[in-house]
């Protein structure tokens, strides 16, 4: 279902946003504004499964522990989301728009940071309504606060800022580890 919600998202991403004959600063509004939030759409809910305690009872009996099965669903989803990206940044390119590969690898990095910071909500609270009200906070934050963020501000290569990615792409990266150790030492 949020595989379909994400594609939902880039179909209308052009509807929302002109892409036609971008250069590379407006190409990347598109990709941060809106194409960012595959991450919390898809990462966000890993946990939600066990939620119910019929699953979780099913997943805990197996040979294979819980904290391996969520990082099989971070890795796959990772990769669908990045896929997904890439088709639509070809799309973007097809369209006439200037799109550099660093702003590919920026909006990966935008989306894995904002759907860790949503696993850890829903690892910290068990909740995945509640895991998604961090992502939303920290994109209202971005919006408010502009550059003040510095290194972690999302919208960042809209200015032709491109220093800050690898911190948020390996930071997210760790917050999803992060995330999954807290699962795993709550439920034991």
């Amino acid at each position: 279902m949020h595989i379909l919600v994400g594609a939902l998202v880039l179909f209308l991403t052009p509807v929302l946003f002109g892409i036609t004959d971008l250069d590379r600063f407006a190409s990347a509004v598109p990709l941060e504004r809106f194409v960012a939030l595959l991450g919390p759409i898809l990462l966000t809910p890993i946990f939600g499964p066990e939620q119910s305690s019929e699953i979780d009872d099913v997943v805990s009996a197996k040979y294979i522990g819980r904290s391996v099965v969520c990082a099989v669903r971070i890795f796959c989803l990772t990769g669908i989301m990045a896929v997904m990206i890439l088709v639509f940044a070809i799309y973007m390119r097809e369209s006439g728009c200037e799109i550099p590969p660093v702003l590919v690898t920026g909006t990966i990095a935008d989306a894995v940071f904002l759907g860790s910071l949503g696993m850890l909500a829903g690892a910290i609270s068990g909740n995945v309504a509640v895991a998604y009200m961090l992502p939303v906070m920290y994109y209202t934050l971005c919006m408010g606060m502009g550059n003040k963020l510095g290194s972690f501000y999302l919208f960042a290569m809209e200015e032709g800022n491109y220093a800050g990615k690898p911190r948020m792409l390996i930071i997210g990266i760790l917050l999803a580890a992060v995330s999954v150790w807290i699962r795993e030492m709550k439920k034991r």
